[in-house]
């Protein structure tokens, strides 16, 4: 199911690697940045398992954008001109509270 799609409406193609990721190593898994097919907006997967029997039965994934995790840190800093961001595994900005749509999908600076 995608939220994100009219009732009815065929699904996109899905990258299988993080879904393997989820039912081999049993774990949560957080993608890198990617481009949402649909919205051409960047954001990341969040990947869960879900057990049953003592095995992974299924993985349940929700899409992060990088405007809502930008927002999301914006709310929780206790000075509104501090400076957070977050970065995936390859070191690329996924969200930042200041000049986002600048720098998100850039290498985070050393």
């Amino acid at each position: 199911a995608n939220t994100a799609l009219e009732f009815g409406e065929r699904l996109p193609p899905r990258d299988d690697i993080p879904y393997r990721r989820v039912f081999e190593a049993g774990a949560t898994v957080v993608t890198d940045l990617f481009e949402s097919q649909r919205t051409r907006r960047p954001g990341v997967a969040v990947l869960v398992p879900v057990r049953r029997d003592g095995g992974v039965r299924w993985a349940l994934g929700a899409r992060l954008s990088s405007d809502h995790l930008s927002a999301l840190l914006r709310a929780t800093l206790a000075r509104p001109d501090a400076l957070a961001a977050i970065m995936d595994s390859s070191g690329r900005i996924v969200a930042r509270t200041r000049a986002h749509e600048t720098f998100v999908g850039q290498p985070a600076p050393e």
